[in-house]
Order: C-alpha cells, then sequence, then structure tokens
C-alpha cells in the first residue's frame, strides 16, 4: 500500500494548542505539567487534551487509534512509544511556555516509510519531537514515519513555508513550497 506522501501539516489540535499558548494567563502550567508528568492510571495525553479542548472528541479518537495503537490493530507506529514520545514532548512544550513565557508554533513533518521491524539491537526511533527557542516563540516540530496508508499528493501550499531538497535526477537541489 503507498504511503502518505513527506508533508508537513499543521492538524487542527495544534492550532488550539498555540491558541491556548498565547492565552496561557488562563491556564495554570504547573497542573497541566504536573498531568502530563503524572498521569493518572488508565489515562493518555489524549485526555489531557480533551480537558482542556485542545482535542475534540473526534480527534481523541483518531488519536488513541491511529497515533497510539488503542485498541492494537490500528495505529500507524506500533513498535514505537508513541504515548511516551508524545506526554514527555509536551510536558517539555509546557515547561518552555512556562519558562519563556512565549508561544507555541507547532507542526508535524511526514516523511520516510514506517519500517516495522527496525534493526537489531539498536535503538532505532522512527519519532521524534523537536523544540526550538527563539526571541518570539517556542517551535515543535513532531517527526514521523509516513502512515501505510493510501493519501492523495498534496497540493495545497503552507504560507511561508518552503522545502529544499534532492533535484530529480540526484543532482543539485531544488526549493519548492511546502505542501500540507
Amino acid at each position: 500500500m503507498p504511503t502518505m506522501p513527506d508533508m508537513i501539516a499543521k492538524p487542527s489540535f495544534f492550532s488550539r494548542l498555540e491558541d491556548a499558548s498565547r492565552q496561557r494567563k488562563k491556564y495554570d502550567l504547573k497542573q497541566i505539567i504536573n498531568e502530563l508528568k503524572n498521569p493518572p492510571p488508565g489515562t493518555d495525553f489524549v485526555d489531557v487534551g480533551l480537558k482542556y479542548k485542545w482535542i475534540t472528541p473526534a480527534e481523541a479518537t483518531h488519536l488513541r487509534a491511529h497515533w497510539l495503537n488503542k485498541p492494537p490493530g490500528q495505529g500507524w507506529w506500533p513498535s514505537e512509544p508513541v504515548e511516551d514520545i508524545l506526554r514527555a514532548a509536551l510536558t517539555k512544550t509546557v515547561e518552555l511556555v512556562q519558562q519563556h513565557n512565549r508561544p507555541i508554533d507547532a507542526y508535524w513533518l511526514c516523511t520516510e516509510p514506517f519500517i516495522a521491524n527496525p534493526p537489531p539491537a539498536t535503538t532505532f526511533g522512527q519519532l521524534y519531537a523537536f523544540h526550538f527557542v527563539s526571541p518570539l516563540q517556542i517551535t515543535l516540530v513532531f517527526t514521523t514515519p509516513s502512515p501505510n496508508m493510501n493519501m492523495p499528493a498534496a497540493t495545497d501550499t503552507i504560507p511561508n513555508a518552503w522545502v529544499t531538497e534532492k533535484a530529480p535526477g540526484g543532482k543539485g537541489a531544488v526549493v519548492r513550497p511546502a505542501t500540507k
């Protein structure tokens, strides 16, 4: 089955998280950090997003099925510790908001195909979260492999975003608008 094409996206729940970071005085950031670091048994990071309205019920269903593999069998990356990575990344993000008093700008970068059986005896990871603190904002970038699913080629561009990549034929480079 074809994979999702390389893309960068801003899922709607990222946009709501960004909005909340701009209104951070309305939130008890210490409480959010505590809830992310010390989850009650049987809960996941999605529950925190639902509580603070960053995640809708429909998105919660999707995130649990496809990202967290709950129940098992539908997850896009079942061999990866997705819950742990996302929870730690969101915790770090809120800590940085608290520490630097800056808003968040968040993206999902989807790249290489998923490798179901990574090389043995390695710490081969396929999901990452990167945090960048600038004078204006905290940029959060989640990178994941492409989910194994049929997706149309991305055609909509993201304003003010570009991708530099190897040119067709492998010689040189090209710069193109980023697609979502």
